[in-house]
């Protein structure tokens, strides 16, 4: 099917990052994605950035200023939701799309593949190629970043089966601002300079915490939660909250943990972070039944980007708890039950394929054949098992009996 060149631009929206780029990498930037897009998104995260929306006004794009509690990757996923259009085009501050691969980029999005497509970032036109992210990808709720404090999607795209792809789209940059290292270091510093300059700027000592959390220095981390007034409203606090109980969940002090998330749960019954770090508490405490009450709540509430939990805490990693607490708790029907509708939704969702092969483990595999395709389409599980690249046993039992049976073709 052929596009004209105003409906394949309506296909795309350009994130633009603006942190830590100077304004003239930045219009660079914007200016040389316009060709290919409908919509500019440009990025300015509170706390860490000099720049104020006014400063992009003259650019003639949207300008979202976005919390920033410590994490770039809660920044990205929180624009995610923003998308409306079905691709999405990440673009660093400092780096430019390359004129003359426009129109291979609007080939790619004119296909209806759902895949993520790693673009070439390089030093010049016949520079060196830097590297090959994933900066191309479908707009989906499928499709989050992981990743304490630097986003990552690869992983996201492959546990829910979309394909990977190269593409001979080049990503210019006028150096090599790659490293995260290098960004960590310069992000520490800003927070650094904030926080002594002004030791009551609250977001910026939670910004610390959660950074401190990232990189596993956990009493860093509790030092400056303990600053924060706990007198404090809004966000800030509650993020605080969050994070001081799920300290104490990854140091496996779990009772402990759960006294704190008790109160939370309490007196912030909307909250579906809360109900997620209660069900996992009840869950390590050996409180199956109770776990089940809590991740039902979170489910029904819903999910918001924060630093301290990664997506699907709500959504389909809570469903994956639940069907596990219903299972300890000997409802293994619904539980399983639960976990078929979870793959026949999330059809590439690992995790949710090795939880039930796995306790299907005993039983014949015709009969596991069987039983999964009363709720999931057939043609879903021969594509899982043709997608495997390293299967477990229970994977490599079912693949195999396809194989056996001219079922996987």
């Amino acid at each position: 099917m052929a596009y004209s060149m105003q409906s394949r631009h309506a296909r795309v929206t350009a994130v633009v990052d603006t942190w830590p780029y100077s304004m003239a990498e930045i219009e660079r930037a914007v200016l040389s994605v316009r060709s290919v897009t409908e919509r500019v998104m440009i990025i300015v995260p509170d706390v860490v950035s000099e720049y104020s929306c006014e400063d992009f006004s003259g650019m003639g794009c949207d300008v979202i200023r976005v919390p920033f509690c410590g994490s770039f990757t809660t920044v990205r996923n929180w624009v995610m939701e923003k998308i409306t259009t079905p691709w999405v085009l990440l673009v660093f501050g400092n780096e430019v799309l390359w004129d003359e691969d426009a129109p291979t980029l609007l080939t790619a999005v004119s296909s209806d593949r759902a895949m993520g497509y790693r673009l070439i970032i390089a030093a010049s036109d016949r520079g060196p190629v830097l590297a090959h992210p994933v900066r191309l990808l479908p707009s989906t709720s499928q499709v989050r970043f992981v990743g304490r404090i630097w986003p990552e999607v690869l992983g996201s795209l492959i546990e829910f089966g979309y394909g990977l792809d190269v593409l001979d789209v080049r990503l210019l940059r006028d150096e090599d601002r790659g490293s995260s290292g290098w960004a960590t270091a310069r992000l520490k510093a800003t927070l650094n300079h904030l926080t002594e300059a002004n030791p009551r700027h609250w977001q910026a000592q939670l910004a610390q915490a959660v950074l401190a959390w990232a990189e596993h220095r956990h009493q860093e981390s509790r030092r400056r939660l303990e600053i924060i007034p706990k007198n404090l409203t809004g966000e800030t606090r509650l993020i605080a909250q969050g994070l001081a109980s799920l300290l104490w969940q990854e140091e496996g002090h779990h009772a402990r943990a759960w006294a704190g998330i008790q109160r939370l749960v309490q007196q912030y019954p909307q909250r579906a972070d809360f109900w997620a770090l209660a069900g996992e508490s009840l869950w390590q405490l050996k409180r199956p039944q109770e776990a089940q009450t809590a991740l039902v709540r979170c489910l029904e509430i819903g999910e918001i980007p924060v630093p301290h939990l990664p997506p699907g805490y709500a959504s389909y990693t809570a469903r994956l708890k639940l069907a596990r607490a219903e299972i300890a708790a000997h409802q293994e029907a619904p539980g399983l039950a639960h976990l078929l509708n979870l793959i026949e939704e999330y059809p590439g969702y690992r995790a949710a394929w090795q939880e039930v092969l796995s306790h299907l483990r005993e039983v014949p595999v015709e009969e596991v054949f069987s039983a999964m395709s009363t709720v999931i389409a057939p043609s879903k599980i021969r594509h899982f098992c043709l997608q495997l690249a390293n299967p477990t046993e229970d994977e490599r039992r079912l693949a195999e009996w396809l194989e056996f049976r001219g079922l996987n073709n």
